[in-house]
C-alpha cells in the first residue's frame, strides 16, 4: 500500500488529477512505497485475513445475502460505505474477523482472477454490526492503475489490514517520504544526465542511490538492522 494519496502527490507537483494523469501518479506512489517497505521492514496487521466474496451491484443499506459484499455506491469514489455479510462465498464466517476492523485501517477488494486490479478503501469508523452482516464505514483512498471493474457477482478477494499504535504514530514521517519520493519518479523522465532537477535548478548531482537520503529520514521507522 502507499502512505500518500494521488491528490497528495498531485498537489505537490502541482498537475490535476484526471483520467490520464490518475494512473501515473498511483505507479509513482507505489514505487515510492515499495522502497519505503524495503527499508523499514514494516508488517501491517491482517483485520480480516484474505476472503471471497461476490461483489452485489445493488446499493441499498441492507443485507447482501451469503458470500456478498456491495457499496452504497455504484462510484467507488463516491462510496463511503461497505456492506457485506459475515458469511463469505466459501461458506466461512467472519464476524469476529469483521468486528475488530477498526478506524484508519484499510480493506482492499481485488479482482480475484487478476490480483493486479483492485479497489482500497480506508475505514472511517468503527463496523456497526447488524446481525447477520455489518456496515462499514468507509472511503475509496486508492486503486490498481488498471480499475477494478465491479460487475454483479464479480468474484473479489478482500483483505483488511492495520498498523498497530508504534506504527500510526509514525505515519505521517512515512507520508511525506513517499511523496517526496514519488515526485522524484513522476520528474525522473526530466531528469537530464542522471541530474535530478536539472530544468528547474541546473547541475544538482544526485546520490548514487537516490533513495539514500530518504532512507536516512526513514530511520526512527526502522524494525530491524543487518548484523555483520
Amino acid at each position: 500500500m502507499a502512505y500518500a494519496t494521488v491528490d497528495e502527490l498531485a498537489a505537490a507537483l502541482h498537475v490535476s488529477v484526471n483520467a490520464t494523469t490518475t494512473p501515473v501518479l498511483q505507479k509513482c506512489l507505489d514505487a515510492a512505497a515499495a522502497e519505503i517497505n524495503h527499508e523499514i521492514d514494516w508488517r501491517p496487521v491482517e483485520e480480516l485475513p484474505e476472503s471471497h466474496w461476490l461483489f452485489a451491484s445493488s446499493t441499498t443499506a441492507a443485507d447482501p445475502g451469503p458470500g456478498n459484499l456491495r457499496m452504497n455506491k455504484t462510484n467507488p469514489q463516491a462510496t463511503t460505505a461497505l456492506y457485506l455479510d459475515t458469511i463469505d462465498a466459501d461458506g466461512i464466517d467472519h464476524t469476529d474477523d469483521v468486528g475488530v476492523i477498526g478506524t484508519d485501517d484499510f480493506v482492499r477488494l481485488y479482482d480475484s482472477a487478476d490480483t493486479a486490479r483492485w479497489e482500497e478503501f480506508t475505514v472511517t469508523a468503527a463496523p456497526v454490526d447488524h446481525a447477520g452482516w455489518f456496515e462499514l464505514p468507509a472511503g475509496r483512498s486508492g486503486s490498481s492503475p488498471d480499475p477494478l471493474q465491479l460487475t454483479d457477482g464479480k468474484p473479489l478477494t478482500v483483505l483488511a489490514y492495520g498498523f498497530d499504535r508504534g506504527q500510526v504514530q509514525h505515519l505521517a514521517l512515512a507520508n511525506r517520504v513517499n511523496i517526496l519520493r514519488g515526485v522524484e519518479w513522476y520528474k525522473a523522465n526530466d531528469a537530464a544526465f542522471g541530474v535530478i532537477g536539472f530544468d528547474q535548478t541546473g547541475a544538482l548531482q544526485a546520490p548514487r542511490d537516490g533513495f539514500n537520503r530518504h532512507a536516512y529520514t526513514l530511520t526512527p521507522l526502522k524494525r530491524h538492522w543487518g548484523i555483520a
